[in-house]
């Protein structure tokens, strides 16, 4: 999966890395459940696990970036991921209990959490200012028109018919 125009806004390139990642998900849902429900297993194998850390270490990097957050700060590299994880448990439940939520609607819960996580991080550091970074991702781009025709059914069967 490859990283968002970095021309859009933060909210457009959260919510568009989202979309490509549920997205991802639905057309690979027998290979990337497999790969969830693996992950335990890999944890034994240092060099996959290895592999997985490094992804998931550059795309915390790349979302605290986007908002204008240190990389470096502890906190918020531990909420950060643990929303990665809770969007990850999402993703596997989604397509676990038969799609029954549109893809924007997991985008806007999945940003909830990264909002959540982002509060949490001043109860370790209430020096940390995350009113800023909230903001870019909460601010309404041109991008919600563009979600909702991409996750729709409708566009999904015309895709699919014309590709």
């Amino acid at each position: 999966m490859s990283l968002p125009d970095p021309n859009l806004l933060p909210y457009d390139q959260i919510r568009q890395l989202l979309l490509d990642h549920f997205q991802l998900m639905a057309d690979n849902e027998t290979l990337l459940l497999g790969y969830m429900r693996a992950s335990n297993a890999m944890a034994a194998d240092p060099e996959a696990w290895a592999v997985l850390d490094r992804h998931r270490v550059e795309m915390e990097r790349w979302a605290l970036k986007l908002v204008g957050f240190s990389s470096e700060s502890q906190p918020l590299r531990l909420v950060i991921r643990a929303a990665a994880s809770g969007m990850d448990q999402l993703s596997v439940r989604w397509l676990q209990e038969g799609r029954i939520q549109k893809i924007e609607v997991l985008i806007e819960a999945t940003i909830e959490l990264i909002i959540g996580g982002f509060r949490a991080a001043t109860k370790f550091d209430p020096t940390l200012d995350v009113e800023t970074g909230i903001r870019l991702l909460s601010e309404r781009g041109s991008y919600s028109d563009r979600t909702k025709r991409a996750a729709s059914p409708t566009i999904k069967r015309e895709r699919a018919k014309s590709g």
